[in-house]
C-alpha cells in the first residue's frame, strides 16, 4: 500500500514543469519564514532537494542571509542512519548514491541532533495529524526520536492526503505546511 502511494505521487508530481515547480517551492518556503519556528531557529538542518520534492536552496540562501547556521543530512547506507554537518556553501556537497548531494564528511562540521533548532524533514506524502510517508528508508524515523527542537515539512498541495498507512515506527511531523493549508 505505502509503494503504491509513493509511485502515484511522485508520477503526478512529475507532472509540474520547472518554473510552476520553482514558483511553488518559493510560495511554501516564504510561508516557512513567516513561523514562528523558523524565526526562533538557529540552526536549521534540511535535504538539498531533487525535483520533485519541494525545492530547498532558496531556503538555504534565506537561512544564510539571516544569519542562520544549515547543516544537511549524510547518509550511511550499510547503517541505515544518517548524521548531520553544517554548510557554509555548495562546495562542501558531493554526490552520493541515489543521487543525493551530501555534505562531506568532515568531523569539524558534525551537528548533533540536540543542536539542531529546526528540521525541515521531506516526504512524499503528508496528513493534517502530521503523518509522514518518506522514501521508504526510515532514516528520518530512526533519527527524529533522538532530535528534540521543532519539525516542520513543507508539501505541495498535491502531497497532502487525508491519511497515511502508519507503523509504530513512523514519527510524526510537529508542523505540516501545504500549498492548502498550515496544519
Amino acid at each position: 500500500m505505502k509503494q503504491q502511494l509513493r509511485q502515484r505521487l511522485q508520477k503526478q508530481l512529475e507532472q509540474m514543469n520547472k518554473t510552476e515547480y520553482l514558483e511553488r517551492s518559493q510560495g511554501l518556503a516564504n510561508q516557512l519564514y513567516q513561523t514562528e519556528e523558523w524565526k526562533q531557529a538557529g540552526t536549521i538542518g534540511l535535504t538539498y532537494a531533487r525535483f520533485p520534492e519541494v525545492a530547498t536552496l532558496s531556503i538555504m540562501e534565506y537561512a544564510y542571509k539571516q544569519g542562520k547556521k544549515v547543516a544537511l543530512p549524510r547518509t550511511n547506507m550499510k547503517a541505515r542512519e544518517m548524521h548531520f554537518y553544517v554548510i557554509q556553501d555548495l562546495d562542501q556537497l558531493e554526490l552520493r548514491p541515489y543521487n543525493l548531494y551530501e555534505p562531506k564528511e568532515n568531523p569539524r562540521f558534525y551537528v548533533s541532533p540536540k543542536e539542531l533548532d529546526l528540521l525541515i524533514v521531506p516526504g512524499l506524502a503528508f496528513s493534517k495529524d502530521g503523518s509522514r510517508l518518506g522514501m521508504g528508508g526510515g532514516f528520518y524515523d530512526r533519527y527524529l526520536p533522538f532530535f528534540k527542537g521543532e519539525t516542520v515539512s513543507l508539501c505541495f498541495k498535491e502531497q497532502l492526503i487525508e491519511s497515511i498507512p502508519v507503523e509504530a515506527h513512523d514519527m510524526r511531523i510537529d508542523l505540516v505546511l501545504s500549498e492548502k493549508s498550515t496544519c
